[in-house]
């Protein structure tokens, strides 16, 4: 027999044999203690997903678009509830102009010391080309404080908005 007709996955004349697919069996032990495992790591995950879909159902605060979908992803890991579930709020895509007008009705500070800082920086560059080396370092120190007031004015919306929503 020649060895050009052996069948490519025979093992007989064939350097490249695989000798590691063996079909050994678990010990019944191990698999038990595998199994009782699997069990648990599933109980686990199916009780964590109900703790998801409660939260974000009963809680106002997390109803967002990312956890709106976390909980469709949750509800698709098991299955249907048996009564009628809560539903999901919809929500309406805001737009830059909308996002930019709705956050400086929130915090009227910040676009305030934007342009505060942008004005006194394009003023100094002005009296930097003219020559004025005198004003033009008052106002880059100028800008520094209006950059400070911005970054206060911004940390402050940031509290006033955590405990408006703690209320």
């Amino acid at each position: 027999m020649r060895a050009e007709l052996l069948h490519p996955c025979s093992d007989t004349m064939d350097p490249c044999y695989n000798h590691t697919s063996s079909q050994k069996s678990m010990d019944s032990h191990l698999q038990l203690v595998v199994g009782f495992f699997l069990v648990i790591l599933i109980v686990v995950t199916l009780c964590g997903n109900i703790i998801v879909c409660l939260a974000v159902t009963l809680d106002r605060r997390l109803r967002s678009l990312t956890n709106c979908f976390i909980v469709s992803l949750a509800m698709a890991a098991e299955p249907p509830p048996p009564l009628e579930p809560y539903p999901l709020p919809t929500f309406h895509e805001e737009g830059f102009t909308e996002k930019f007008l709705r956050k400086t009705r929130e915090n009227p500070l910040v676009p305030l010391g934007c342009l505060c800082t942008v004005g006194i920086l394009a003023y100094g560059i002005i009296c930097f080309k003219k020559g004025n080396t005198r004003r033009s370092q008052l106002m880059m120190r100028a800008r520094v404080i209006a950059q400070g007031f911005t970054f206060a004015a911004l940390l402050g919306g940031m509290v006033a908005t955590a405990v408006k929503s703690r209320q």
